[in-house]
C-alpha cells in the first residue's frame, strides 16, 4: 500500500449548509425542513447548527443562505433555477450528493465527495464517502499481514474495523479496534464514544483521520493512536514490530520498543 488516501481539509474560514432529512442529505433542497450549518476552517470544524427555514419556497431558504453568511451548499436534488440564485449570492453549489451529512461535509473536506458544480448539469446522486476510508485502512492492514473484519453495528458506532495478527514475539493474537473517523461532527465526542466502547477486549486502538488539533490531543489523552492518511509514507514502518502501530500495544511488553528516533528504535516507557 503506497499511496497515501487523501483526507485534508481543503477549504479556510466558510460556512457549509446541508439539507438534511432525518440523518440523511435530503432529496431535494427546496423540501428540506431543516438545514445543518458547519463553521470550518484549517484548524478543524469548530461549530454545528440545525436551522429551519422560516418558509416553504425556495426563495425563503435563498434568502436564509444569505443571511447566515453560508459560503457553500452541499444537496443532493436542488433546481437549476435555485442553483442560479444561490450563485447569484456568491454561494457555492455542490449537488447530486448522498449519504448522511455528517460523511458528506467529511468527505467534502476530503476532496473525496461525488456531486458535480456545473449549472445545468443533473447528474444522479453519489454513494457515501465515509467508506473510502474505511477501504484504505482495510486494504492498507492486510498488505501487512492483518486480518481485518469490518464491524457490523449500530449507524453511530465509530468503530469500523477490527484487525489481528499474531505477536511476531510470543505467538500470541495482537487485537486492534479501529476508528476511521466522520461519525459525529465534533472529533472530541468521536474519540470519547471510540474509547469508551473499547476500553477492554483490544490491545491497541488506532484512529484514522487528519491531524487537527482536538483529534491530537483526545488521543494522546485516551492512548488511542492517531494515524493520518493524507500524510501515510510506507517508509516510516521501517522497524516496527506491528507496521502501522508505533505506539503502546497492551498486554505485550515485548512490543514496545518501536519509538523512532532519528534512526534509532528505543523502548517506550
Amino acid at each position: 500500500m503506497n499511496t497515501p488516501f487523501t483526507w485534508t481539509l481543503n477549504t479556510e474560514n466558510a460556512r457549509i449548509a446541508v439539507p438534511c432529512f432525518v440523518e440523511e442529505v435530503a432529496p431535494l433542497f427546496e423540501a428540506a425542513g431543516r438545514f445543518r450549518i458547519w463553521d470550518v476552517s484549517s484548524e478543524g470544524i469548530h461549530e454545528c447548527r440545525e436551522i429551519a427555514p422560516d418558509g416553504e419556497d425556495e426563495v425563503a431558504r435563498i434568502r436564509m443562505m444569505r443571511e447566515l453568511g453560508v459560503t457553500i451548499v452541499l444537496a443532493n436534488g436542488i433546481k437549476k433555477a435555485t442553483r442560479r440564485l444561490l450563485r447569484a449570492e456568491d454561494i457555492d453549489v455542490i449537488h447530486g450528493v448522498s449519504g448522511t451529512a455528517v460523511d458528506v461535509l467529511f468527505g467534502y473536506l476530503a476532496g473525496r465527495l461525488g456531486g458535480v458544480t456545473d449549472e445545468d448539469s443533473d447528474i444522479p446522486m453519489s454513494g457515501p464517502v465515509a467508506a473510502d476510508a474505511v477501504a484504505w485502512t482495510s486494504d492498507l492492514l492486510q498488505s501487512l499481514g492483518w486480518t481485518v473484519n469490518r464491524v457490523d453495528g449500530p449507524n453511530l458506532s465509530p468503530m469500523d474495523l477490527i484487525a489481528e495478527r499474531m505477536c511476531p514475539t510470543c505467538g500470541k493474537p495482537v487485537r486492534a479496534a479501529i476508528c476511521c473517523g466522520a461519525h459525529a461532527w465534533r472529533v472530541d465526542e468521536e474519540i470519547g464514544e471510540f474509547h469508551r466502547i473499547t476500553s477492554t477486549g483490544y490491545h491497541c486502538r488506532l484512529y484514522v483521520h487528519p491531524p487537527l488539533n482536538a483529534a491530537v490531543k483526545y488521543c494522546a489523552a485516551y492512548g488511542i493512536e492517531l494515524l493520518d492518511p493524507s500524510a501515510f509514507q510506507p517508509a516510516s514502518m521501517a522497524g516496527l514490530h506491528l507496521p502501522p502501530l508505533k505506539g503502546r500495544i497492551n498486554g505485550h511488553p515485548e512490543l514496545n520498543t518501536t519509538v523512532k528516533h532519528g534512526t534509532d528504535i528505543q523502548r517506550q516507557p
